[in-house]
């Protein structure tokens, strides 16, 4: 017999006429001329810093660090915590490089799109990942995190200014930012901008692995947003002088977009992702749709400051009750919808819903969405049973069509599938006992005991305020996945 405290996890397994941009933040040279610096102070440690890599790959099978024939290359430089384990995901691309910020004229990205119609602004030196959506809540919460990109030796630390509840209200915020820097064993640096005030993990002089946790990300600095500024910069010459490089490769396998990125030759991703990336980020259950900054729906609120951010977040109903479900989305288009089906405890269908992706306005371009909420209000029965309610939410998009100008047209032809469960709770049952076998997604929300002796076949979740229990006959096989997490019934993330 066992009881559980903690969270525990076994995995085995449209048309486009107009563009704006959307500025996030902007770095001061001061931060430059300062990681710069600090590069001198800790360069001669290279010698070492190889040494220690190369011991770690050969005696260490788990390491995933990982350099190219000449360049580091780089994993997704964020996570979250295991608050977020349900979670599809938790960002979007807000913003690329400005590949074309040496030079004069208009900004450009590495897809080769230019002006208003490019994915960045001008004179951006680095990427954009934007935590999405309650960018504040996160923050509060400390769920996201900062991470080493590759292998090195931290050569800058700074979160000591008290500004990371920073949005760009006037001129007179302090643009200091709190940041990273690490130096990879190819001598090129990355950086980590707009972290938390005091959550550094690593000082400076500490060698780093590959995903090491580096920092919660917040708001500090010139920034408008809780969002990751993660930027890379290289020798780009042979003067040794070090400056910006965009890491995503230029794309070659397509007419348009061919030579747009003149810094590298390969990718500096281990898995590089796709330009334009459409995703259902997350679904949730509210009290009355949220408040917050972008588009709800078709009704769209400026990034005002300060900023008042209301979730409204809730996962326990009574009958009778009005029950709005949110659904997060990145990179979509007009054409692109959520369709959920919200399913009795026993299974059978109570309702169901359409949240279309609306045709208006959006940015960069019209009928496009960097992000955007869509809700949609239901009443529960006066009689509604109670129990764990499950939401599926079939997200139905068309992806990025790689031979296409974004400006032009974008979405491919035929329409792809995702799904994802979600759960809430009427009432909030005191204890349940579960047996048998379990061979389909499903979620168990109690307030007291949840005692357990099923055969797992799927992915399962229970979540119980006091104890579970998992009793002899309780077996997960590989290839399954199971949560159990000690959460009250209102726990939403």
């Amino acid at each position: 017999m066992r009881k559980l405290f903690l969270l525990i996890c076994f995995c085995c397994g449209l048309q486009a006429v107009h563009a704006q941009e959307q500025k996030m933040d902007e770095v001061p040279e001061s931060i430059q001329r300062e990681t710069l610096e600090k590069l001198n102070i800790y360069k001669d440690k290279l010698a070492e810093v190889r040494k220690w890599v190369a011991y770690r790959r050969e005696n260490d099978n788990t390491t995933s660090s990982r350099v190219g024939a000449i360049h580091t290359t780089f994993r997704w430089p964020m996570r979250v915590n295991s608050n977020y384990d349900d979670i599809p995901e938790f960002y979007t691309v807000s913003n690329y490089m400005d590949i074309n910020r040496d030079s004069a004229g208009s900004s450009q990205d590495w897809r080769c799109y230019t002006g208003g119609m490019a994915m960045n602004y001008r004179g951006h030196e680095g990427n954009d990942y934007s935590l999405y959506p309650f960018f504040w809540r996160m923050q509060s919460n400390k769920n996201a995190f900062a991470v080493a990109g590759a292998d090195g030796i931290v050569i800058a630390v700074r979160d000591s200014i008290n500004n990371d509840l920073n949005c760009m209200r006037d001129n007179f915020e302090d643009d200091r930012a709190n940041y990273v820097a690490v130096l990879h064993i190819d001598s090129s640096i990355s950086r980590y901008l707009h972290i938390k005030t005091g959550s550094a993990l690593v000082q400076e002089g500490q060698f780093v692995q590959e995903g090491q946790l580096l920092a919660n990300i917040a708001s500090s600095g010139n920034s408008s947003n809780p969002h990751l500024h993660f930027d890379v910069q290289d020798t780009r010459d042979n003067t040794g002088a070090y400056d910006f490089i965009e890491p995503f490769d230029k794309p070659t396998d397509n007419v348009f977009g061919t030579g747009c990125n003149p810094f590298i030759t390969a990718s500096r991703w281990q898995q590089q992702k796709n330009f334009i990336n459409p995703q259902l980020l997350r679904v949730a259950t509210h009290s009355g749709a949220p408040s917050m900054t972008g588009f709800i729906n078709t009704s769209y609120t400026p990034n005002f400051c300060p900023e008042v951010e209301l979730p409204r977040l809730k996962a326990q109903f009574a009958a009778g009750d009005f029950i709005t479900v949110g659904a997060a989305l990145s990179h979509v288009g007009r054409d692109d919808s959520v369709n959920v089906r919200i399913l009795y405890p026993n299974k059978v269908q109570w309702t169901s819903g359409s949240l279309p992706v609306p045709n208006t306005s959006g940015s960069p371009v019209t009928g496009w969405f960097r992000n955007i909420y869509l809700v949609k209000s239901f009443q529960l029965p006066a009689n509604a049973p109670s129990g764990t309610y499950t939401i599926i939410s079939d997200f139905v998009y068309r992806p990025f069509d790689t031979t296409s100008q974004f400006g032009v047209y974008y979405p491919e032809s035929a329409f792809q599938y995702r799904t994802i469960q979600t759960y809430f709770t009427v009432g909030c049952t005191p204890s349940i006992t579960l047996s048998g076998a379990a061979n389909f997604e499903n979620g168990y929300i109690v307030s007291n005991d949840l005692v357990s002796t099923q055969q797992i076949n799927a992915k399962v979740t229970y979540q119980s305020a006091n104890y579970i229990q998992l009793n002899p006959g309780f077996v997960a096989p590989q290839g399954t996945v199971f949560k159990a997490r000690i959460r009250d019934c209102n726990h939403s993330d």
